[in-house]
């Protein structure tokens, strides 16, 4: 007779008598250990050792077991879920909760490209159609208005059709009830959906697909780290900000890191802006060039929306600036190949018909391992830069297009041109052309006032590529470069008047 598999005995040493494990012993420390820094380095220990099993015999266990990793480190590292799990491991009583469902949530994929991940939530009916009052709703001519709905009966999902025109299929057969089980595959129409379990969190409500919600207070992104989205193991948060939050996260088949966006749901996110998202990713889909961050996948989870893209190790020029004035006068040749690449990846924007629109020292990112410079946020500038300047963080409005401040004209591939030269004269001087104290002191000086010449800050700069910078920061479109060909033309001229090469 076999013995069955044990994961926690043969990977993490953990006996069957101490099973299931608590959070400290999957992570191999002791009990109630309160350093942060010891949590954190055990938890990349022990993920990074299941992850040689993610692609093996045990896949599927190696996959839960890093899951638990990962939820133990998130509870140990947050400091009031600690402490609810220590009092529970200590014996205090807990207070009972009724029977439910395992989590489950349904990964759609139609014709057209969209993906949506929608978490099902027990004791509300998802009810799936083309119709106004859809839980799921599809532009899918074969499906009916009131297709079938999936519920919670006790501790099990079921999938009823209701009398739908072209029927409901699961795993290839038509039915009229079932209970559904983890990896069934369900087909509505021309819609496929997947039904996983386990791997994104409920949330506390559904919305349409169509509908216009905000996502509520808890529906936290913060709650999605440690889970899986589409092929996408979400392990620690690069970046927080106003309008997204950026993971890096791990693909759990080619077990490669990259970066998972997901965006923060606003009024402004309605069926046409999704459907437009959608459209507008397959075109930047094609927009290939090494110096512009490559999208993988895009996709829609409750009321978030999330892009899959290539994953940068380096730092954004933002950090890079901020720690300019620190070290004495900078390299200008730094600063010159960066205005290189920027430029070739606004020639390959530029050849497509697309405008960045936002191009500030934060949409910069500086790889580290061979300081290629590349050009993020492409497919999310165009939305962002609907964002209106009063509201624009003053650290982002100094390196904007005087048009865009003073909105004196729309935004055109030259608002790129004034940005990269903008973020140049910042890594070249360590502030932006114009230091900012308030919006309408910034509006002041860019109607009335030229950048000072940057070699004024470093002597160092050769003055033909001041004067470069000097032509991209020129207040007016017309007085600009014309197109990114242009600059590019003047840079290569640069570089080879002092012999710096770039690929």
């Amino acid at each position: 007779m076999s013995v069955p598999f044990d994961p926690y005995h043969k990977w993490l040493g953990i006996p069957q008598r101490d099973q299931p494990a608590n959070h400290y012993r999957l992570l191999g420390i002791d009990l109630f250990e309160d350093d942060a820094q010891v949590v954190e380095a055990a938890a990349d220990r022990q993920m990074s050792f299941l992850r040689k099993y993610q692609l093996g015999e045990h896949a599927a266990e190696a996959q839960k077991v890093l899951n638990e990793v990962s939820r133990a480190r998130i509870c140990l590292l947050k400091p009031e879920s600690k402490a609810a799990y220590d009092a529970s491991l200590r014996g205090e009583p807990e207070s009972k909760v009724a029977a439910v469902p395992p989590a489950v949530h349904l990964v759609v994929s139609q014709e057209d490209g969209l993906l949506i991940e929608c978490p099902l939530v027990a004791n509300q009916i998802c009810l799936i159609g083309r119709g106004p009052v859809a839980t799921l709703r599809f532009n899918d001519p074969y499906t009916s208005r009131a297709h079938c709905q999936i519920e919670s009966r006790g501790a099990r999902w079921v999938i009823t059709d209701l009398d739908s025109s072209m029927g409901t299929f699961v795993n290839g057969d038509r039915i009229r009830r079932v209970a559904l089980q983890p990896d069934d595959q369900i087909v509505v129409g021309r819609t496929r959906m997947r039904v996983t379990a386990g791997i994104v969190p409920p949330l506390a409500e559904t919305h349409p697909v169509a509908e216009t919600t905000p996502a509520s207070a808890q529906n936290r992104i913060e709650d999605f780290l440690g889970k899986t989205i589409h092929h996408y193991f979400l392990e620690r948060v690069l970046a927080e900000g106003a309008r997204s939050t950026v993971f890096l996260a791990r693909h759990v088949e080619r077990q490669k890191d990259l970066v998972v966006q997901i965006l923060k749901p606003t009024a402004r996110q309605d069926d046409l802006w999704r459907r437009q998202f959608v459209s507008d990713f397959k075109v930047f889909l094609e927009v290939k060039h090494p110096n512009i961050v490559r999208l993988h996948s895009t996709g829609r989870l409750g009321p978030y929306c999330w892009l899959a893209m290539e994953y940068v190790c380096g730092e954004n020029l933002r950090q890079t600036i901020a720690s300019v004035k620190g070290v004495g006068i900078p390299d200008w040749q730094t600063s010159f190949r960066v205005a290189l690449d920027i430029a070739r990846a606004l020639g390959a924007a530029e050849s497509q018909q697309i405008v960045h629109g936002n191009l500030t020292p934060k949409s910069i990112l500086l790889r580290s391992s061979d300081k290629v410079a590349k050009l993020a946020d492409l497919l999310l500038a165009n939305t962002w830069s609907a964002t209106p300047v009063s509201i624009t963080p003053h650290r982002e409005l100094a390196y904007l297009a005087p048009e865009r401040v003073l909105g004196t004209s729309n935004a055109d591939h030259r608002s790129d041109i004034y940005g990269l030269g903008a973020t140049v004269y910042g890594l070249l001087t360590g502030r932006a052309p114009f230091e900012v104290e308030s919006l309408q002191h910034l509006q002041h000086c860019l109607a009335n006032e030229q950048p000072l010449p940057p070699s004024r800050h470093n002597p160092s700069i050769w003055p033909a590529f001041e004067g470069v910078v000097l032509q991209m920061l020129a207040a007016t479109p017309e007085a600009r470069y014309q197109s990114a060909q242009e600059l590019i033309t003047d840079l290569e001229r640069v570089g080879r008047e002092v012999g710096i090469s770039r690929r």
